[in-house]
């Protein structure tokens, strides 16, 4: 399991994640804030918080990280694209 509570850990444990991550992607996995203030990028951690406890329960076994949530699949898509996309990054896209 990688511990992120730690400064570069996924640096350290996972070095090719670090590596497709973009800059915006690298500041959230160390934690940083990357948005407006009193506004949480990934949703409400409470909501969050007893989301992840519903997987937990579901599935004990399994390790799992607390979810980000998004107002829809193109919101979704638009994270996705910010946290491994990044400027002069070539990206595969199908036509």
């Amino acid at each position: 399991m990688i511990d992120l509570g730690t400064e570069r850990a996924l640096a350290r444990e996972a070095p090719a994640l670090w590596g497709a991550l973009s800059p915006l992607g690298r500041r959230l996995a160390e934690g940083a804030g990357v948005s407006p203030a009193g506004v949480e990028a990934l949703g409400s951690p409470e909501l969050r918080d007893r989301w992840r406890g519903w997987q937990r329960r579901a599935a004990p076994a399994a390790a799992s990280t607390r979810p980000a949530m998004t107002i829809g699949l193109s919101h979704a898509l638009s994270l996705v694209a910010d946290l491994f996309a990044g400027p002069g990054r070539l990206v595969a896209v199908p036509q």
